[in-house]
């Protein structure tokens, strides 16, 4: 069995541990059925982002971004989308676009732009679970 394989079975079993001794009931079996299909999500790596699933609040995901001037690469956790380009959900404000002056000498940010000066989204991953708590 392949270190993969071996990882996702182990995620599998202590998630249905967690399943068994959960009296929530129905809502923690989906709660669990999630957790453990952005787990075994998170051992693929990243996605491109056209890919992406639709996100809000409560749904958020980890983006790849690229600065298309410098070619520099960064991870953004936590993000959503929105009025049409990424957002971090802890800041409220937008990863993707660039900001300019526009003809009226205002300050403009544009989270659209995908021009050689913006920075662009490229790939996705889910975002891993949180860690077990300590008992």
């Amino acid at each position: 069995m392949t270190d993969r394989l071996t990882e996702i079975m182990h995620i599998l079993e202590h998630q249905q541990a967690e399943l068994d001794v959960t009296p929530a009931g129905t809502f923690a079996r989906i709660l669990g059925i999630d957790t453990t299909a952005r787990a075994i999500m998170a051992l693929d790596g990243w996605r491109p982002i056209e890919t992406a699933p639709p996100t809000n609040y409560h749904s958020l995901i980890d983006i790849w971004l690229v600065n298309r001037k410098t070619g520099e690469g960064w991870r953004s956790t936590d993000c959503r989308f929105g009025g049409g380009g990424w957002i971090d959900s802890r800041t409220g404000k937008w990863v993707t676009g660039k900001r300019y002056i526009n003809d009226d000498g205002d300050d403009v940010f544009d989270p659209t732009a995908t021009d050689e000066r913006s920075t662009v989204a490229t790939h996705w991953r889910p975002a891993p679970p949180a860690p077990e708590p300590q008992r």
